[in-house]
């Protein structure tokens, strides 16, 4: 019988080797997309409901993931996918299940699961990234979870699940406790108002990548910035900080209007449908 701990020692194992095969240090977050791309292999967004994401290799390696998702949603389908690749799993299509599906336990899922969450989370990186904003990754707040989440790249229920039951940093108590609480409730608690599409908020200690949006999502910053270009707009000041709204696709820059911080912005349109490469492409 397949050891669920065994596999996930070699998920962690071969996580962490293809993080240091691209030089990208165990403490910082990274780009799903980024990464697999510049491992050569094609990566297709397309806009299929019923899918959440789809590896092929016909003497070349493709990957395919559903648009209609989150955007922390996606990236961890497209390194769930991923994972199907680094194991050698051959051809592999991961739909959308119900729950009776998804209670049916195959070891080559599970082996695919714990990769991508060692891969987008470390627990080195997940604790850096609260100790370094003076937060403890042990008794944390639902806050500070849904901020963590989006600085990893990865969704606020994903993370948590992740630090309980893969990182063992909270208690089963507490996940109970934090999962009450919505990603819904959340923007409507840190932007003011309810809020459809994503919310990311990004401090000064936002670095190593750039701040990924969709067309229409919303970005908190603590203090007042500035906004090179055009693809995202100032609303206005917001319980969290100060609120921005992306607008186009492309790239832009934001930076604090005191000097300091700064980052670049890549914003794509909601359900792109084409290469992972030319999603921030500005639409002709």
């Amino acid at each position: 019988m397949v050891n669920r701990t065994d596999l996930a020692r070699q998920a962690y194992s071969k996580a962490i080797q293809e993080r240091r095969d691209a030089g990208i240090s165990p403490t910082s977050p990274l780009c799903a997309f980024d990464l697999i791309y510049k491992k050569g292999i094609e990566v297709r967004f397309q806009n299929i409901s019923s899918m959440e994401g789809l590896y092929c290799n016909d003497g070349k390696p493709l990957i395919f993931v559903s648009s209609c998702r989150p955007r922390g949603r996606i990236a961890y389908n497209c390194a769930h996918e991923y994972g199907h690749h680094v194991f050698g799993h051959g051809n592999r299509i991961d739909e959308v299940l119900d729950q009776a599906s998804k209670n049916q336990w195959e070891p080559e899922e599970f082996l695919a699961d714990c990769f991508a969450g060692f891969l987008l989370m470390p627990k080195i990186a997940v604790c850096k990234a609260f100790s370094s904003r003076g937060w403890d990754s042990k008794h944390c707040s639902s806050d500070q979870i849904f901020t963590i989440s989006g600085y990893m790249g990865v969704g606020y229920n994903t993370l948590l699940f992740h630090m309980c039951y893969s990182l063992q940093l909270i208690s089963r108590v507490q996940y109970n406790d934090l999962n009450r609480v919505t990603p819904k409730m959340l923007k409507e608690q840190l932007y003011g108002e309810t809020h459809a599409n994503d919310l990311i908020i990004a401090d000064t200690l936002w670095v190593s990548k750039p701040i990924d949006l969709c067309v229409g999502d919303i970005l908190i910053t603590p203090n007042e910035s500035i906004v090179d270009g055009e693809c995202v707009e100032y609303i206005g000041e917001c319980p969290k900080g100060y609120a921005y709204r992306a607008c186009t696709q492309g790239l832009d820059r934001i930076q604090e209007k005191q000097g300091g911080w700064a980052s670049h912005i890549r914003v794509s349109r909601q359900l792109y449908e084409g290469l992972v490469q030319y999603r921030h492409f500005p639409e002709e």
